[in-house]
């Protein structure tokens, strides 16, 4: 077995990352026990055409500002439509605090926003 020094493997390592990026056409993405934004921009930077991204949150998850994060990135990820947060904490002040976030921090109008179990449901129109 070559050793590669750590440089050249990280390079190697990174063209590989762009060009899966640029073939897939992986659309549905469905993240389990997320508690930070690096683990969410992996798959962001990893499929592009991401339109459904399904997010389980652990107990410590900052379901608000993983949402800010994410609505940030629209412009890597502009097919994005549906976004769901399954999280045991969900209530509705959360889900108003979700709404605070589209209404402020976003451009987008025409939303809704549900709850259902412990499921935060976010969709609107491209």
């Amino acid at each position: 077995m070559m050793a590669l020094p750590l440089e050249s493997s990280s390079i190697e390592h990174t063209r590989n990352h762009l060009l899966v990026s640029v073939i897939n056409k992986i659309t549905k993405v469905n993240i389990g026990q997320v508690t930070e934004e690096q683990e969410i921009e992996f798959f962001i930077n990893l499929c592009p055409h991401i339109q459904y991204l399904e997010v389980h949150c652990l107990l410590n998850t900052d379901v608000s500002l993983l949402m800010k994060f994410i609505m940030n990135q629209r412009t890597r990820i502009p097919n994005l439509c549906y976004l769901c947060f399954d999280f045991c904490m969900s209530d509705e002040n959360l889900v108003r605090t979700l709404a605070n976030i589209m209404d402020s921090d976003t451009v987008i109008d025409n939303y809704t926003i549900q709850r259902s179990g412990d499921k935060i449901i976010v969709h609107w129109k491209l």
